[in-house]
């Protein structure tokens, strides 16, 4: 599929529009202006109807990933109609009213081919990507420059901010994973693949508390992204406060900081329990306060050994650098890890 540039940057621009302050005497005053501000692009971009069904499409799919139903979206099979809600009830305000600008009925019922459609196209606007130049480009040929000059100093001032070049850091959240996927994460011999379309953030708060958000196992990664791929969400999602920029890519994890807790097997009065922190070159255990054992200038394969030995739930030993042997087994799901990656 080759996507539309021109509709990926007339919805960075809507993005940007919506997080422009117009400094207004009143909120609602700002908000019509912003309304003022992307029906005029609509109209001065999007005479093409293809372009502009393009625009609808990345939207609906943006939606149905941050705010639909996710296992339909990964497999539209699973969809039920007997559950489908309406449009109007899974978009942000800023979402609905942008679509109404495009003429899409809001108020229809979503369908199992709107999640086929969200489900080939996210993993093309997520790895998509478009020069600063570009976007500005779209911008200087309709009237908004002169009609709203504050605009335009927004995206001089902020256009990092903004996003309409793109994001050079991104971040992941995740919370209630398995043992299993953290043994995955840890295995810097194997990219961590996104490219069906994840939601990421740019806002490295907003992804480190959804890592806390749920269950056991916090993970939280962080991105950079040279060639800044992904389509801003932003406030055009439902969950605009989580900054959310859909991404996707294939990932080369290349650094790691992971705790997790483990016991002795064999528990008597003076047991103690154990912090076990693993890096891909180093690995340090605590038992109770003190420290018990700790290598250094390890190779990442033998730290995921260690991983991989520790995390099967199975019990095995550990000789202290007083030298003292324990048999001691992991606490299930106790995991935090920190990691760090380079979209390719």
């Amino acid at each position: 599929m080759e996507l539309d540039k021109k509709a990926l940057a007339v919805t960075r621009l809507v993005a940007a529009i919506y997080e422009w302050d117009p400094r207004g005497s009143t909120v609602s005053q700002d908000k019509g202006r912003r309304k003022v501000a992307v029906d005029r692009l609509v109209k001065d971009t999007l005479s093409d109807e293809s372009t502009k069904q393009n625009v609808i499409n990345m939207v609906l799919a943006m939606t149905l990933l941050t705010s639909g139903h996710v296992a339909s979206v990964r497999n539209p099979e699973v969809f039920s109609e007997r559950r489908a809600p309406r449009w109007v009830n899974i978009l942000s305000p800023q979402s609905e009213q942008f679509l109404d600008i495009l003429r899409f009925p809001s108020y229809v019922l979503v369908t199992k081919q709107d999640y086929a459609n969200a489900k080939q196209l996210l993993p093309f606007i997520g790895a998509s990507s478009m020069l600063e130049s570009e976007v500005r480009a779209v911008f200087s040929k309709t009237g908004l420059p002169e009609k709203f000059p504050g605009l335009s100093q927004s995206l001089d001032k902020y256009s990092e901010k903004r996003g309409i070049g793109g994001y050079g850091h991104l971040y992941r959240g995740l919370s209630a994973m398995s043992d299993g996927a953290i043994i995955r994460v840890t295995d810097l011999s194997k990219p961590w693949d996104v490219t069906r379309g994840v939601s990421t953030s740019r806002n490295y708060a907003s992804a480190e508390g959804f890592s806390q958000k749920d269950g056991p196992n916090h993970v939280l990664i962080s991105f950079d992204n040279p060639h800044k791929r992904g389509f801003n969400a932003l406030k055009l999602s439902k969950f605009g406060s989580e900054e959310e920029v859909i991404l996707s890519g294939v990932t080369k994890i290349q650094n790691y900081q992971l705790t997790f807790y483990a016991e002795e097997v064999e528990e008597d009065e003076n047991a103690k329990d154990y912090t076990i922190q693993v890096t891909p070159y180093s690995i340090f255990v605590r038992r109770g306060l003190r420290a018990f054992y700790g290598e250094d200038n390890i190779s990442s394969t033998s730290a995921h050994e260690f991983i991989k030995i520790a995390l099967s739930g199975k019990p095995f030993q550990l000789t202290g650098q007083n030298g003292a042997t324990v048999t001691i087994r992991s606490k299930p799901e106790t995991s935090t890890l920190k990691a760090q990656g380079v979209i390719q």
